[in-house]
């Protein structure tokens, strides 16, 4: 009966108070209350986990659009192009990374697929698409276009550079993606 007690409850996080005496109904009342207050809370999380995870599978769908778009001139304002950069990549300074495409080729590809692979065409891109997005370089890469054995690639490095440095840390950058798509593939 003392409402101090109940007030200082309340702050610690209590849904509701019993008084004593009390009834069954008044009882079951209250717990039905708590549990309406906690289902709805776990509906909620779920709800957010859900909706998190879908989000998780869009950003890089719409990274690889825009970095798409971006090659191929369909971007072509300044402010839309450093807004996407800084909502898809916000660690890194739109305004000061530099960029490059590269082209590469798996040289005897048909022989790599048939001798070394061994899990076919379609499981390769994957593990292309896969190991492009994980690669361990300063740099997001993007897959511009593949085709069997070609691929267009679209980097965007993580740091800045002055001017002159930049055609040494891009080719540094391109050099460590190299190696490490070389060691893993066997390529």
């Amino acid at each position: 009966k003392e409402f101090d007690l109940a007030v200082q409850g309340m702050e610690y996080g209590g849904e509701d108070y019993i008084l004593k005496p009390t009834s069954e109904d008044e009882i079951i009342n209250i717990f039905s209350k708590l549990k309406k207050s906690l289902d709805y809370r776990k509906n909620d999380v779920e709800r957010l986990q859900a909706e998190k995870e879908r989000l998780e599978k869009t950003i890089p769908l719409v990274g690889e659009k825009f970095a798409n778009d971006l090659v191929m001139g369909v971007l072509d304002n300044t402010e839309y192009i450093q807004k996407r950069m800084e909502l898809l990549y916000p660690d890194i300074d739109s305004l000061q990374c530099p960029c490059m495409l590269a082209n590469a080729e798996i040289e005897a590809y048909d022989e790599f697929l048939e001798k070394s692979w061994k899990y076919g065409a379609e499981q390769f891109d994957d593990a292309v698409y896969n190991f492009v997005k994980y690669a361990e370089i300063d740099a997001v890469v993007h897959v511009i276009y593949k085709c069997k054995n070609k691929l267009k690639l679209f980097f965007i490095l993580k740091k800045s550079a002055k001017t002159e440095e930049i055609k040494i840390v891009c080719e540094k950058q391109l050099d460590l993606f190299t190696r490490r798509f070389a060691n893993i593939f066997k390529v």
